[in-house]
């Protein structure tokens, strides 16, 4: 059935690291938009019943943050401005991206005040940018280094944000692990050393993969939500890239496609640093 490999394609794009954390509540989306026009073979009420079990388990990790980062990955944006509307448990998500904002704010009614400025001239630039718009299936992380430095505010929480992975699928990862270090055979390690040569297996076979975010691209089953929805990628003009918050004028789309390839990962990692560490010098 097409829907249940849509499903099960989505669902191994979630437990994959390099998966970031704003393709949970996306694919959560387009697959309750696609349950609305797609998917012919599906029966009404078994529409009805699946939409609902979507809603009820994104609901049980209905995190703020969550909702936040898929407002800031441009890849998601034709999808979000369809389900501004949609209930989630009785919540929209742009109820739940402001409780985000109203989270990292705190009682700072400056840097709140910053932060909402941002995230505002973020999405009215994101609305205008063509289904097939340059670095469209970079990882979000990357987008925000190469494109971000006119949102500065907003900048640092989205590559903190992308930092995350959206399911504990490592977590789990590692504790297999454990268990090809703990065995039925060695059953009397001392805990210190189990913990040591399992976080040894563990990293090595880490960094023996290559750079998960230089080396990333949309997959394959997100790519064939959007297309159910009508909204596949095709040749249009990007939109320029707003200017800079201090004024001076951004860096032009054909020199943007140009940095897309000349980025190499030690200095992504820098740009990377210098940005959450607030070094103005990056």
């Amino acid at each position: 059935m097409p829907f249940l490999k849509a499903l099960a394609s989505s669902v191994a794009v979630l437990e994959a690291d390099a998966a970031p954390l704003s393709s949970a509540v996306g694919i959560f989306s387009a697959l309750r938009l696609c349950l609305d026009q797609s998917f012919a073979e599906l029966p009404v009420a078994a529409r009805s019943s699946i939409q609902g079990s979507l809603g009820r388990r994104l609901s049980l990790i209905q995190d703020p943050l969550l909702v936040l980062a898929f407002y800031l990955d441009p890849f998601w944006c034709p999808v979000r401005q369809r389900v501004a509307a949609m209930q989630w448990d009785g919540t929209t998500l742009p109820t739940l991206r402001g409780r985000a904002v109203e989270f990292l704010a705190g009682d700072d009614a400056s840097y709140s005040l910053r932060l909402s400025r941002d995230l505002a001239a973020f999405l009215t630039y994101a609305e205008q940018l063509p289904v097939a718009f340059a670095g469209r299936d970079l990882h979000p992380a990357q987008w925000w280094v190469l494109m971000g430095e006119p949102f500065p505010t907003l900048r640092v929480v989205a590559l903190r944000l992308f930092a995350l992975p959206p399911s504990a699928a490592g977590g789990e990862r590692a504790f297999k692990t454990a268990k090809l270090v703990h065995t039925a055979v060695r059953n009397r390690l001392d805990p210190a050393k189990a913990d040591m040569q399992t976080r040894i297996m563990f990293n090595s076979a880490q960094l023996a993969r290559a750079d998960i975010i230089a080396s990333y691209g949309r997959s394959c089953a997100e790519h064939m939500l959007l297309e159910r929805l009508g909204m596949a990628a095709v040749d249009q003009a990007p939109a320029a890239p707003p200017a800079p918050a201090d004024g001076t004028e951004g860096a032009g789309e054909e020199d943007y496609a140009g940095d897309i390839e000349e980025v190499a990962p030690a200095a992504f990692d820098a740009i990377v640093e210098g940005v959450v560490n607030g070094d103005d010098n990056e």
